[in-house]
């Protein structure tokens, strides 16, 4: 009998985003992994044209809302019909109501739970961040209730829940997010830069990820720098405030607010860029990281563990609570060209440590035991845990 594995990718949206990237990449791989496997990718409706997965052992369905929408909480009986012998939440919520033997949950980020303040910079935010905390602590009680087994997408996240909910580590993996490798313009490698002179930031407009900060650096920087741009890129629910919050800072005709970009514009802006400038205040795994040693853009970001974890020796780290310390590394990286080289190189080599297929290898490596214990709970698992990295 072949095991029928559910993923669900409800995650995955017309706009890309981190959350949508890794539940795409786990859809269009793992089939190929595993072909002794059934699959059914769980999808949103308006993606009904969009193939997801790959192969002759997928299917797809369509159910509606995203994973943290509180109607998910009603999608328990309609996956309990798909027959599943093993279902994944590759966001960490769980309907209400799932009889699966075997359920994983992928774990991105405790945000909602101990930085809820910092996740609204909207009219009413005081309300929405108090709401959004009762839901994320609500919710992730029944997660820890109802998962056979949680993948976190880095140590830093691993550890947080190891230590907020006491959920036990030969019940948690590891996985870390994966990249796409790039041919990278090798010339950089040798010579200064040239062409336009601008930092790049990417990601949403959210208070944690300390846009203000940037912000404020940046207008200390750009007086010594005339022809120096900014270009921020990703969505953004805060955008006009923030180009108000510029223009207060006098720097508004140096920012460019550019919104979401495709996916080639993206790797163009990073491989043009002096550097990446990521100051984020707390992140559960941190994508641009990789995306920009990837592709051999020197890194500057927030001296936090989760980017201590996953840019290691590759970047340049400042206090991100401290714009005259992120201010002070920008220098440092736009003044030396023997930096920015060391940093293209030794990013290019980090960058190598995550790999998509790495990432579905390992996961498949926790369905597999999941699998053979025939739904028995708490058991221990390949592939890298917390007690493996301590």
């Amino acid at each position: 009998m072949r095991p029928r594995i559910g993923l669900d990718a409800r995650m995955v949206d017309i706009i890309e985003t981190g959350l949508g990237r890794y539940a795409r990449e786990l859809a269009r791989r793992l089939p190929a992994l595993r072909p002794e496997w059934d699959f059914i990718v769980i999808k949103r409706p308006r993606l009904a044209r969009v193939q997801l997965g790959e192969g002759p052992n997928v299917r797809e369905t369509l159910l509606p809302g995203f994973l943290d929408h509180p109607r998910n909480l009603l999608a328990g009986p309609q996956l309990n019909r798909l027959g599943l012998d093993l279902y994944h939440a590759l966001h960490h919520f769980l309907p209400l109501g799932l009889r699966v033997p075997r359920v994983v949950v992928t774990l991105h980020d405790l945000i909602w739970q101990e930085h809820a303040r910092l996740t609204f910079d909207t009219p009413h935010s005081w309300l929405k961040w108090r709401l959004t905390h009762l839901y994320g602590c609500a919710t992730m009680r029944h997660v820890l209730a109802g998962a056979h087994h949680i993948i976190a997408i880095s140590r830093h996240t691993a550890r947080r829940a190891q230590a907020r909910y006491r959920w036990p580590a030969e019940r948690m993996s590891v996985v870390h997010h994966g990249a796409d490798h790039m041919p990278v313009n090798r010339t950089r490698d040798h010579a200064d830069d040239s062409g336009e002179a601008y930092l790049f930031s990417l990601g949403n407009s959210k208070p944690y990820k300390n846009l203000r900060g940037l912000l404020r650096a940046f207008a200390l920087v750009a007086p010594r720098h005339p022809g120096l741009r900014l270009k921020i890129a990703g969505r953004g629910d805060s955008y006009h405030r923030l180009q108000v919050f510029a223009d207060r800072l006098r720097i508004n005709a140096q920012v460019d607010f550019c919104g979401m970009v495709s996916n080639d514009e993206l790797r163009r802006m990073l491989s043009g860029a002096r550097a990446l400038v990521f100051p984020s205040l707390i992140e559960g795994f941190g994508f641009p990281l990789v995306e920009a040693m990837a592709l051999g853009c020197p890194v500057i970001t927030s001296d936090i563990p989760i980017a201590r974890e996953v840019a290691g020796d590759a970047a340049v780290f400042a206090d991100p609570l401290r714009p005259d310390a992120i201010a002070a590394a920008i220098e440092r990286v736009l003044k030396d060209a023997r930096l920015r080289i060391r940093l293209r190189q030794v990013g290019l080599l980090r960058a190598q440590d995550f790999a998509w297929v790495d990432s579905a290898e390992q996961t498949a490596g926790v369905y597999g035991r999941l699998l053979a214990s025939r739904g028995e709970g708490s058991i221990g698992l390949p592939g890298r845990t917390e007690s493996d990295d301590t």
